[in-house]
């Protein structure tokens, strides 16, 4: 019977089994957390460079296609939509002039639609008559590893940028 407690053939087995969930854990977490990383730099790469082509005088629904097409390394058009628009700022306010979004997407942009005042342009100091423009992104980013299913909620699905020129 002494013999039998000394012996620890088994024990290794059982520390591996005890520790391998927390280590694809941490190994999936770093995945995820690199792909969210990795989303969010197109994202916000994709935002600014459509609101930099907005602001020098593109049509809105060419701003749009160029940043749809620009999008296809994280596959936007499938996963995600864009909403471009121009705002024309009036004395002491600023509303929507135009706008166009993803055909296919039904989210609208935050700031409000066509002809709706835009409340968060009225801190910024603009001239009048100046047109602004947004380019607005959203993106379902799909889940490369099972994590989302253990840590519900704590993990984004949709990122959200925009840029303002």
């Amino acid at each position: 019977f002494a013999r039998l407690r000394k012996e620890e053939s088994g024990q290794d087995l059982v520390e591996l089994v005890m520790v391998t969930p927390l280590l694809l854990m941490f190994v999936f977490g770093i995945i995820e957390f690199g792909s969210i990383l990795d989303s969010q730099q197109a994202v916000s790469y994709l935002t600014r460079e459509g609101a930099n082509i907005a602001s020098r005088g593109t049509p809105l629904d060419t701003v749009l296609a160029v940043t749809l097409r620009n999008g296809e390394s994280i596959d936007l058009e499938s996963h995600g939509g864009a909403v471009v628009s121009r705002m024309q700022v009036d004395g002491e306010s600023t509303s929507i002039e135009e706008q166009v979004t993803s055909p296919g997407y039904s989210t609208s942009s935050r700031f409000g639609e066509e002809g709706d005042p835009v409340a968060a342009m009225e801190n910024l100091t603009l001239a009048d008559g100046a047109s602004v423009y947004v380019v607005e992104i959203f993106y379902e980013r799909p889940m490369i590893t099972p994590i989302q299913n253990l840590i519900s909620g704590s993990i984004p699905t949709v990122l959200y940028d925009r840029a303002v020129f």
